[in-house]
């Protein structure tokens, strides 16, 4: 166990510098990747991985492109939506009416190149973030065309709302908000900015990040996994199934119903609140504590794998090792640790 916890942290460090070099390489453009005589290679990733990947097969909606500022479609017959934004927001927000009004908003007079595209053809509505986007040194300014921050609002109706078959949202260097929708899979994502959910019902949702906060609120399905490397990630009042949350220096906060929990993060704390009691938690920290909350009529099995951590529980129970016992031990609860300790506690 001392091995494999010394070769976690530094598996954790590793990918922390490699991700704040990836970072510094985007805000300072070409001239660090240049300097280091490996600019094309490092343009041609960023472009796959984070340009291309997430506005693919632009070139089949070109047809029937709109180039605007605001725009406005029937909402029946649209059950998907697809969003990729640059530097700004994103805000998903409801509305009176029968339409779906999409509009963005900037602090500049916006040149045709500079304004969103906008399609809808079969069934899905995708929203661009500008004219070609693919240029990565043009989001910093380093191109011809240089992108401003804009914010998008993307207003769905009421009536509508629960009728998504899939909804995509990924963005590089912006923020994103959405209020309640439902749809069958959702999938919310940037590099550096950070994403608020609220009210979301949806069967498979992903929501990640790599250097912002994540939260979501009254939000229900079957399967959420959140991710981030160096922000804090909150589930509030939500209540899933299965529960997958990930981090490195970020903490972790989840309240909620779940019936099975996976949580992992490498330095910071987490805190497990539960209104009901899950049928499986594990959890794993490298230096972080971990605190889970139960009702105080919980009977589960805990275990802790440590090198120099402990394991408490404030309910009644029997301790033998680096077990814990309550009641019949049926729902099972594994823990692993280098140096955080475990407590279990009763929830208020």
């Amino acid at each position: 166990m001392r091995a494999s916890g010394i070769i976690k942290i530094v598996i954790g460090v590793i990918l922390v510098v490699v991700l704040t070099a990836c970072l510094l390489g985007l805000m300072l453009g070409h001239f660090v990747w240049r300097g280091l005589g490996v600019g094309s290679y490092v343009r041609n990733i960023v472009q796959s991985e984070v340009l291309d990947r997430s506005m693919h097969r632009w070139e089949d909606y070109e047809s029937g492109t709109v180039v605007t500022e605001n725009a406005s479609y029937p909402a029946v017959g649209i059950d998907q939506i697809e969003i990729g934004w640059i530097r700004g927001s994103v805000v998903v927000s409801s509305c009176k009416g029968d339409e779906i009004l999409v509009s963005e908003s900037s602090y500049g007079v916006l040149s045709e190149a500079q304004k969103m595209r906008v399609s809808n053809r079969d069934g899905k509505l995708k929203v661009m973030f500008c004219d070609d986007f693919r240029n990565t040194w043009r989001l910093f300014g380093l191109g011809s065309i240089r992108l401003p921050s804009k914010t998008l609002h993307v207003e769905i109706p009421e009536s509508m709302i629960n009728s998504f078959k899939d909804v995509v949202i990924e963005t590089v260097s912006a923020d994103v908000r959405m209020d309640p929708l439902s749809s069958e899979k959702t999938r919310v994502s940037s590099v550096s900015g950070d994403i608020h959910v609220v009210g979301l019902d949806s069967n498979r949702a992903t929501v990640s990040t790599t250097s912002g906060r994540v939260s979501t609120e009254d939000c229900h399905g079957v399967y959420l996994s959140v991710s981030t490397v160096s922000g804090e990630v909150r589930v509030n009042a939500s209540e899933y199934e299965d529960l997958n949350i990930e981090t490195v220096s970020g903490g972790i906060s989840t309240e909620g119903n779940f019936e099975r929990i996976w949580a992992k993060s490498v330095s910071a704390s987490t805190q497990i609140v539960c209104s009901n009691v899950p049928k499986e938690i594990t959890s794993e920290s490298i230096s972080g504590s971990i605190n889970v909350y139960l009702p105080d009529s919980a009977d589960f099995t805990a275990h802790l794998s440590t090198v120099s951590g402990r394991l408490s529980s404030e309910i009644p129970g029997i301790m033998e090792k680096n077990y814990f016992t309550c009641g019949s031990g049926s729902n099972r609860y594994r823990f692993e640790t280098v140096s955080g300790s475990v407590s279990i506690r009763i929830r208020n």
